[in-house]
């Protein structure tokens, strides 16, 4: 997919009057769930993109690759018979926004399964916070959470390790939990998949409770177990700016545990008034603003002030796999991009914004013309020629990865004495 950005003007928003409310319903995420949240949400954006990344294939009687997230090894047809059915699977869905009352019930259920050691939807005996066999959406509005969403609303998940040494850190990594779940080869209905992949799905509530035990498997043996509940959920018309700040260490193109960046101010505008919240994005880097009174179809402005005390280095997803990158000093701030405001209720995610490099020079020198934009790192961009014709295609002539700062393009092939000769500049996302 390419998406144009030459002639789109960073502009600056400092001076301006802040009247936002921190949104802080949406409570801390440890790196561990927002580790979980971020490859939902990447699932969630490329459905056939992650079903590929995990080598499923669609064979269901008549199965077409190419529609391997509706894979169906016992041709229960959970994901439809035709290719019409197979592909509203295959949709980029709304990125869920992290929500406390939801994360409080999947915490509490978590601890619930790991106290008897059982995994179950139903809420065990013996409970402290629920009644025998309460079901997800009780406990949900047990904690004040209005559920109005149907289908698959619960995923949980158990992980065992065990030692002769020490307790091992992890029964069960959130790697494992993400991708065994969207895998989901112990479920025929995929029923796991399908509640990743709920469509009206709009917030989600992620829980974790480990525990320890000694002499487990006999004597010397150390045990350790991890205990995972998803609640997805909507609630009225809320709907959100979601996201996570994080720096890409690694360079794996995806978040990992420790890669979160926090104290990084998320605010909106619509035109010169700042929406109603902003929020400042937690140690994990998970941030959620609530949009719902912004205008429908209105050109939303996305701003990201550095508060958190030093310099950042931050990666942005533009795509599937694709990322920016940006460096933020202590106190600055940066006019990310914009976003149209959706006229349905739905969230919006990073991967929605037309991110905002600006032309800084085209210059001509001999029979080169030197186009130079100031973009974001890690961003591929391809050059593209037209001799003001339009009815003519636009020829690629130049690509450049790119480095965040000056990102120079050159046509070797002006003709001296032209009249004229139009560029643009294109983002390539996957």
């Amino acid at each position: 997919m390419r998406v144009l950005v030459a002639g789109l003007m960073v502009w600056s928003v400092a001076g301006w009057s802040l009247a936002a409310t921190r949104y802080d319903a949406d409570g801390v995420f440890s790196a561990r769930k927002e580790y979980i949240r971020w490859h939902i949400n990447r699932a969630r954006y490329g459905p056939e993109r992650e079903a590929d990344r995990l080598l499923l294939t669609n064979s269901t009687a008549g199965g077409t690759p190419g529609y391997d997230v509706a894979e169906d090894v016992d041709a229960s047809n959970d994901f439809g018979t035709t290719t019409n059915e197979w592909g509203a699977w295959q949709v980029s869905m709304q990125p869920l926004a992290p929500n406390a009352r939801l994360s409080l019930a999947a915490d509490r259920h978590s601890e619930d399964m790991a106290r008897v050691d059982t995994l179950q939807h139903a809420t065990p005996s013996g409970s402290p916070y629920y009644a025998l066999n309460t079901d997800g959406i009780t406990r949900e509005l047990t904690e004040g959470y209005t559920n109005t969403l149907f289908g698959y609303v619960e995923n949980v998940s158990v992980g065992y390790a065990a030692s002769s040494g020490s307790f091992p850190a992890s029964g069960r990594s959130p790697q494992s939990v993400h991708e065994g779940l969207f895998i989901d080869d112990t479920a025929a209905s995929r029923g796991h998949r399908q509640a990743i992949l709920n469509v009206d799905a709009r917030e989600l509530g992620l829980g974790h409770s480990q525990t320890q035990e000694f002499n487990r498997l006999g004597s010397g043996w150390y045990w350790t177990s991890d205990w995972d509940t998803q609640d997805y959920g909507r609630t009225d018309n809320d709907h959100f700016f979601t996201g996570t700040c994080f720096y890409d260490a690694n360079t794996n193109r995806a978040y990992d545990e420790g890669e979160g960046r926090g104290g990084l101010e998320v605010r909106l505008w619509e035109g010169s008034n700042e929406a109603s919240f902003y929020d400042v994005s937690d140690a994990s880097g998970s941030f959620s603003v609530p949009i719902q009174n912004l205008s429908d179809s209105a050109s939303i402005s996305v701003e990201i002030v550095n508060a958190s005390g030093s310099n950042v280095v931050l990666t942005i997803p533009t795509g599937f796999s694709s990322l920016g990158e940006l460096t933020l000093s202590n106190g600055a701030s940066v006019a990310l991009g914009d976003y149209v405001q959706p006229a349905s209720v739905r969230n919006i995610g990073l991967r929605d914004v037309r991110l905002a490099p600006s032309l800084t020079t085209l210059e001509v020198v001999g029979n080169e013309a030197r186009v130079r934009i100031h973009g974001y790192g890690r961003a591929a961009y391809i050059l593209e020629v037209n001799d003001g014709a339009f009815s003519t295609p636009w020829f690629p002539i130049a690509t450049n990865s790119g480095v965040f700062g000056d990102t120079l393009m050159i046509d070797p092939n002006t003709v001296v004495g032209e009249t004229q000769r139009f560029y643009r500049v294109l983002m390539e996302l996957d």
